[in-house]
C-alpha cells in the first residue's frame, strides 16, 4: 500500500506543468515548485515508511542500492553532490541552496530532482509504470497548451470566462487566464508555463513520449482508439511547438531529427538510401522556408518566427554577450564557478 502511495505522488509530478497560482506574485513559478516538491516529499516519505513496514521493503532497499551503484546512478549522485559543493564554496552559499521566491531552484530543488530520479528508478521496475507516467505527461502537456489557448481567446471571451469561472471555485481571487491574446502583435503561445521558450523545449520531450507510446500501440495489442488519440495529440503538440515560435528549440529539433535519421541509417542498412533521401528533402524544405522567411507566404504561416534564423537578430547578439560573460566568469573561477543562482 505504501509503495502505491509513493507511486501515486510520483505520477502527480507530471501535472506540475499545469499549476498556475494566480494569488502569488509569480503565478507561473511558485505554485509549480510547491506542487512538485510536495509531491516528491510525500512520495519519499511513503517510500521510506515502506522500507520499514512493508514486507517487500528489503527488496526495494536492494533495488535502491543497485540504482546507486549503476553508471547512471553514480553520475546523478556526482552531479547533485558537485552542485551542492559548488554552492557551498560560491559567493553566496545561502542563495545557492535556497534560491529565491521567484526562481525556486538552487540546491534544494536539485535535491528534490535527485530524489525523484532515485524513486523513479527504484519503484518503476515494470514497463506499465513508465507507460502510465508518459500518459499522465501527455495529459499535463495538453492542459498546459489549452491554458495558453484560453488566454489567447481573452478574458472577455465566453468560453474562457465560463471555464475560469468554474475553476475560480477552487481558486480564490481568480482573475482569468494569464498570457498573450491571439490578437496581440507577435503572439507566441506560453501556456501555463508562462514562457514560450520553455514551452517549446518542454514539448520536444512530450513529442518523444507521444511517439514512444504510439510505437507501442502499433504492436500486437494496440487499440484503434489509443492510436487515434495519440496521433491527435501528436498533431496538437506539433501545433503547440510551432505556436511557441522558439527558434533555438526549432534548431535543436532539426539537429535531433537529423541525428535520429543518421542513427537509423547506420543501424539499418536496408533503410539507408531512403533515410538519406528523407534527410535531404527535410533539409531542403527547412532551408527554403528559412531563405524565404520574409515572403508573404511564409509570414502567413502560424509561428513563422521560427524560420527567421539569422546571425543578425537581436537575440543572437545578446547571446554572444552572455557567452562572453560566461567565458570570462569561467576563467576567473574555473573549478566550481561562482555558485548556483
Amino acid at each position: 500500500m505504501l509503495i502505491k502511495i509513493s507511486k501515486f505522488f510520483l505520477y502527480a509530478t507530471a501535472f506540475t506543468v499545469v499549476i498556475v497560482s494566480t494569488s502569488t506574485l509569480f503565478p507561473f513559478i511558485v505554485g509549480k515548485y510547491t506542487w512538485f516538491r510536495a509531491s516528491v516529499d510525500f512520495a519519499l516519505i511513503a517510500f521510506l515508511l515502506a522500507l520499514v513496514f512493508d514486507p517487500a521493503g528489503n527488496s526495494y532497499w536492494e533495488r535502491l542500492k543497485r540504482v546507486l551503484k549503476s553508471p547512471l546512478g553514480i553520475m546523478a549522485t556526482a552531479f547533485a553532490g558537485i552542485f551542492l559543493i559548488a554552492g557551498f564554496f560560491g559567493v553566496d552559499p545561502a542563495l545557492s541552496f535556497w534560491s529565491t521566491f521567484e526562481r525556486g531552484e538552487g540546491g534544494l530543488q536539485i535535491l528534490h530532482l535527485y530524489a525523484l530520479f532515485l524513486l523513479l528508478a527504484t519503484l518503476f521496475t515494470d514497463k506499465k509504470s513508465w507507460m502510465k507516467i508518459f500518459w499522465f505527461s501527455l495529459i499535463g502537456a495538453l492542459f498546459m497548451g489549452l491554458y495558453g489557448v484560453f488566454a489567447g481567446l481573452g478574458s472577455h471571451n465566453f468560453l474562457s470566462s465560463t471555464i475560469y469561472g468554474v475553476l475560480g471555485i477552487f481558486s480564490q481571487g481568480a482573475t482569468g487566464f494569464i498570457g498573450q491574446q491571439f490578437s496581440d502583435p507577435g503572439f507566441r503561445l506560453s501556456g501555463s508555463i508562462g514562457n514560450s521558450a520553455y514551452v517549446a523545449a518542454y514539448i520536444i520531450f512530450v513529442l518523444f513520449y507521444t511517439l514512444y507510446l504510439l510505437k507501442q500501440q502499433f504492436g500486437k495489442e494496440g487499440r484503434l482508439t489509443s492510436k487515434v488519440t495519440l496521433i491527435s495529440l501528436l498533431l496538437i503538440f506539433i501545433a503547440t511547438f510551432v505556436l511557441a515560435a522558439t527558434r533555438g528549440a526549432f534548431i535543436g529539433l532539426i539537429v535531433g531529427i537529423l541525428a535520429v535519421l543518421a542513427y537509423l541509417g547506420f543501424s539499418k542498412k536496408t533503410w539507408r538510401k531512403w533515410l538519406i533521401i528523407a534527410g535531404i528533402c527535410f533539409l531542403i524544405v527547412v532551408g527554403v522556408l528559412v531563405y524565404f522567411q520574409n515572403s508573404a507566404f511564409v509570414q502567413r504561416i502560424p509561428g513563422s518566427r521560427i524560420f527567421t534564423i539569422s546571425f543578425g537578430t537581436n537575440t543572437f547578439a545578446t547571446r554572444r554577450i552572455i557567452w562572453s560573460i560566461a567565458w570570462h566568469g569561467f576563467l576567473a573561477r574555473p573549478i566550481l564557478g561562482w555558485g548556483p543562482e
